[in-house]
């Protein structure tokens, strides 16, 4: 199966997310409101912050506003293949995954790009659409430090999508297995969402797990946009390195699994 059915058929998906959501316009003016609230209270913190910690972090104004328009590429893209459905609860349990056997092409993927969502994709192009007019006014960069801070971040929703995927794939071992690991994968935006009091009172290993794109963002994809010289290169490889094992294991769970699936061959 080539590429291009794939990504027709994401192509596809992303239409009817959109005519769902057009189908009823109230749906459609109720999600972009949503964003633009949820981008002033970002403009609110990026305020407190760099009101209280400038001085700490080196950071002005612009640099928090510049990380929350590089957020959404992590958050937002990285979950567009992997947020919608779960292996155990979606399609092993309910026995949906004989449909994915008889499709053409291959079985994992197809079921990526079936629970693929549009409205993560509708939710990233409103919040950069709304953030980059102030980025592009005052925050002093080149084209190829813009492109290199774009595609850093690219990177890191790949990361967090084989992460998701890799977690998901213990469930071919222990059914419940899946589900009891990403409960500990909650994303980092409610991490955002429930600022402050998440520090103080809900810190679990997800928050944790959601800290370490953040921090290459912070570290490495700002820094990037502004022109700023950072070694890049070694994360690039570390975390390279991280998602070839990830996948390794990714691809044995699901062989595992396939082999043993009662309705397979």
């Amino acid at each position: 199966m080539s590429v291009s059915h794939y990504f027709k058929y994401f192509l596809i998906t992303q239409k009817i997310s959109i005519l769902i959501k057009t189908e009823y316009m109230v749906h459609f003016f109720v999600d972009i409101l949503y964003m633009v609230f949820s981008s002033l209270v970002l403009f609110l913190l990026a305020e407190i912050l760099s009101s209280n910690f400038s001085s700490i972090i080196n950071w002005s104004r612009i640099d928090f506003i510049t990380f929350f328009f590089l957020l959404p590429f992590v958050v937002n893209l990285g979950a567009a293949f992997t947020a919608a459905n779960r292996l155990s609860r979606h399609y092993i349990k309910k026995g949906n995954m004989n449909t994915l056997l008889s499709k053409p092409g291959t079985v994992f993927f197809n079921y990526l790009f079936m629970q693929s969502r549009g409205s993560q994709v509708f939710y990233f192009l409103i919040r950069c659409l709304i953030f980059l007019p102030f980025v592009l006014m005052y925050q002093e960069f080149t084209f190829l430090s813009f492109l290199f801070s774009i595609l850093y971040s690219l990177f890191l929703a790949l990361n967090i999508m084989i992460l998701y995927l890799f977690l998901d794939s213990f469930t071919w071992l222990f059914v419940e297995a899946g589900d009891f690991l990403l409960n500990f994968f909650n994303t980092f935006e409610n991490l955002l969402a429930s600022y402050p009091g998440v520090f103080f009172q809900e810190m679990k290993f997800g928050y944790l797990l959601g800290f370490i794109p953040v921090y290459y963002l912070a570290t490495v994809a700002v820094p990037l946009f502004k022109g700023v010289q950072v070694d890049f290169i070694s994360s690039l490889i570390y975390i390279s390195i991280t998602n070839i094992v990830l996948v390794v294991v990714i691809i044995l769970n699901w062989r595992y699994g396939l082999k043993h699936y009662s309705a397979f061959g």
